[in-house]
């Protein structure tokens, strides 16, 4: 079940001769101590998205700052770092998937190499 509802529409506005005449009403004080709570404002522009709905894609400038940093983690956490990358962002987007897959081919490769040269 998706949450399809229609963002409410906001009220017309008022001029500016019409706010300036308008006064401002006072509500009246409740007997009760507890605060009222505010109700949740929901820009009309975002779009609603269920926590369900899977992993929301990357922008093309995230993407690319992500798939540099998987590529330098490889000099600091050797192929830790870009098997990380790749678990955790290969469904966010093609781009990442692409670099972190050859971030992680070259880290396995150079300790094959370094296993054999050893």
């Amino acid at each position: 079940m998706s949450d399809t509802t229609p963002a409410p529409k906001a009220a017309p506005r008022k001029s500016s001769a019409a706010a300036a005449q308008a006064t401002p009403k006072v509500a009246p004080k409740s007997a009760s101590k507890t605060p009222a709570k505010a109700s949740p404002t929901v820009a009309a522009e975002a779009p609603r998205v269920s926590p369900y709905a899977g992993f929301t894609p990357l922008s093309p400038s995230d993407e690319k700052l992500w798939s540099a940093l998987i590529q330098l983690s490889g000099l600091v956490l050797n192929f830790f770092g870009p098997l990380v990358g790749y678990l955790l962002l290969r469904q966010r987007g093609p781009f990442v998937r692409e670099h972190s897959v050859s971030a992680l081919n070259w880290q396995l490769s150079v300790l094959i190499y370094y296993f054999v040269g050893y």
